[in-house]
């Protein structure tokens, strides 16, 4: 069986992927019989997109943090035996065919899910329709994510960190009326600070961000650096 080795690039994984490449010989993707991956989800979610035409099966190694996609694997094991005593599953991507502001059209296929998310402050207003049918007239909200049956497990990542950003923002509002005496402009300081520090991580899917501030630490900057984070009565809002 012939198979290729691909790896996250990571430095803690340089060494180990090189020892496994030797084994297994410098197989390229089209060459192959399976193609491995080692890493994370996100990486092998990376490698089903630039290999996908190929039609080759894939056998993830989970070298990463949550690894929902993944097969366990230690070092040492044997990738040969591992490949062929695996059970296929065949997976259903979605096909995406966006229109976005400018007319132009783009198409994608989506193995994890599909997200329509704001780029700005303010909300989105989306309208829902599921094979033609009208499910929802008015959506308002940070955006909309359609998954597929293998994007599922991130559903209950999901709905911890949206219940987390709830209990985050009460607990800001109520910090930002103690401190100030009203709640003007509250609601765009809470939304400027969830921007710049969104729970998951931009640069790895799937992932939390390890990179957040905490909003006590950014809401003690903001006041004690001179930046306002609070509105004047009638002006509008005045985060910096």
């Amino acid at each position: 069986m012939k198979i290729a080795l691909l790896s996250s690039g990571k430095g803690d994984l340089a060494a180990e992927a090189q020892a496994l490449r030797n084994k297994l010989g410098d197989i390229a993707p089209a060459d192959a019989d399976v193609i491995v991956t080692m890493g994370g989800d996100g990486f092998l979610l990376r490698a089903l997109h630039e290999h996908v035409h190929l039609n080759k099966p894939f056998y993830g190694l989970n070298r990463g943090t949550h690894g929902f996609l993944l097969n366990k694997f230690n070092p040492g094991d044997d990738v040969e035996k591992l490949t062929a005593a695996a059970k296929p599953v065949r997976v259903h991507p979605l096909r995406m065919v966006a229109t976005s502001a400018d007319g132009k059209t783009h198409e994608q296929i989506a193995f994890n899910e599909v997200a329509l998310t704001r780029t700005g402050v303010q909300a989105a207003k989306l309208r829902i329709s599921v094979d033609g049918a009208l499910r929802m007239e008015c959506l308002v909200g940070d955006g909309a994510l359609v998954s597929t049956p293998m994007g599922s497990t991130g559903s209950p990542m999901a709905r911890q960190a949206a219940n987390r950003a709830q209990m985050e923002k009460a607990e800001f509002l109520r910090a930002y009326q103690t401190a100030y005496g009203h709640l003007h402009g509250a609601d765009y300081a809470w939304m400027q600070y969830a921007n710049d520090n969104p729970i998951f991580s931009r640069e790895k899917q799937g992932e939390i961000n390890d990179k957040r501030t905490d909003w006590r630490t950014y809401f003690s900057k903001q006041r004690s650096g001179g930046s306002s984070v609070q509105s004047s009565r009638g002006r509008g809002c005045a985060c910096t």
